[in-house]
């Protein structure tokens, strides 16, 4: 329906039919090169919106998530490797003062097209509430830059149970 954003909430209402318009549906994105993305929930929704012509919900906020005050986090990460051969992907941990991050591996072996799930665990500061946090994630292959993920944190009383 036309409209305008500070019009009538029944502007361009008319008795006339809304042509059919289909959603895409679901279809692969095409990707190449080594890439880093989140996982879990974040990977859902952004498949859903794309299928769902809904592209424009991702650009409303970035990706974010609220956690008790110092309880732990899971943080699902995917590493693709959608070239041509096996790749060595070294991952680093940019945290907010404060976090601590369990043990995990360095480096992950990604095969050709494929892709590595990796389920980090952290850790929020003791004795913070109402406070936002960014957290960032990259990826090295052969000593250059091949993927960031950020994650907004809001550091809160309640949080979703991990």
């Amino acid at each position: 329906m036309k409209g305008s954003p500070t019009g009538d909430i029944f502007e361009g209402v008319t008795a006339a039919p809304v042509s059919f318009s289909p959603v895409r549906g679901y279809k692969p994105e095409p990707r190449s090169g080594v890439s880093l993305e989140l996982g879990g929930p974040w990977a859902f929704y952004r498949e859903f919106w794309r299928a769902h012509n809904l592209d424009h919900l991702s650009l409303l906020v970035s990706p974010e998530v609220s956690v008790a005050s110092g309880q732990p986090l899971n943080v699902p990460l995917v590493i693709r490797n959608d070239t041509g051969s096996d790749i060595e992907a070294k991952l680093t941990t940019e945290l907010a003062t404060g976090w601590t991050e369990r043990t995990r591996f360095a480096s992950y072996p990604v095969p050709a097209h494929q892709a590595y799930p990796v389920q980090l665990v952290l850790v929020a500061p003791g004795g913070h509430a109402k406070e936002w946090h960014e957290l960032k994630w990259k990826i090295e292959v052969d000593g250059k830059p091949a993927g960031t993920v950020k994650l907004r944190v809001l550091i809160s009383t309640g949080g979703l149970p991990q």
